[in-house]
This record gives structure tokens, sequence and C-alpha cells, in this order.
């Protein structure tokens, strides 16, 4: 064994026996719940207060609960979804970049929790509002 994996394998070890699980467990950090009645300018221009964003300022995530899928599509070769949720007052369309392989458990009229950013999308002088979905979720409806 060359020292560069024997290396390795003791901070692998090291690692596995000092964080266990909890070192790859994915969590997000979510400002607070929204409704889709408060997207548009007046929130985007408030979040804009504070960017600019990155490692040290991340982008807050809001939590959108029990939506329904209104249109469903894979984009981007498959790679991505497109969606345009509602809660039967207000649609929104959102973006799921990476996760295109979800198209087969969500369905039309689903009902979902999103976790995502808000995004403005500014074409052709019209300017809408989107969610950039970070995660998703069926709403249990038993």
């Amino acid at each position: 064994m060359s020292k560069v994996e024997s290396l390795r394998t003791k901070i692998f070890n090291y690692l596995k026996n000092t964080y266990h699980n909890k070192l790859f467990s994915a969590s997000l950090n979510i400002e607070f719940p929204i409704d889709l009645d408060f997207i548009g300018s007046e929130l985007w221009n408030l979040i804009m207060q504070y960017e600019p964003f990155g490692i040290q300022n991340k982008e807050p995530l809001f939590l959108f609960p029990n939506l329904r899928i209104a249109d469903i599509k894979a984009v981007g070769n498959g790679k991505h979804l497109s969606l345009n949720l509602t809660n039967e007052k207000h649609f929104v369309k959102s973006i799921a970049f990476g996760m295109g392989n979800m198209l087969n458990d969500l369905n039309f009229d689903t009902k979902v929790d999103v976790v995502g950013s808000i995004l403005e999308n500014v074409w052709n002088g019209s300017t809408s509002y989107q969610i950039k979905i970070s995660d998703i979720k069926k709403v249990n409806t038993k």
C-alpha cells in the first residue's frame, strides 16, 4: 500500500468513526413558510437587499407548503423538472435542477411541499417570479 493510499484509508476511518453518518447527511436551512400570494417584486426587492449570495451568505430558502402540481414535465434531456404549482389562488412556474429522476413519482394534481428560493425572470420586457426548487416532497393525504 502506498503512502497516499494509507493516508486516505486513515482519514476515511477517522471520519467514519468520528462522524458516523452525520458528515454526509443533507439538511436545508429554511427561513420560514411562505404562501405563493407573497411571491412578487416586493419580496424580490427585499431579498436582493441581502446579496451577494454565496458560501458565507446563502440565498434564503422558503417552505411553500401544500401546493398542487398543475403541470409537470422533464426538461434538459430529462435531467431537470419544470413545474407549474398552485395554491388554488395563484400559479407559479418552478424549476427543479437535477431532479428529473423524480418525474415518475410526481404527477398532475399531486399535493407537494416545496423548499426553494425565489427567481426573477425577465423576458421580452415582462417580469415574472419563479421558484428554484431545492427539495420537493409529496404531502401525505391520508
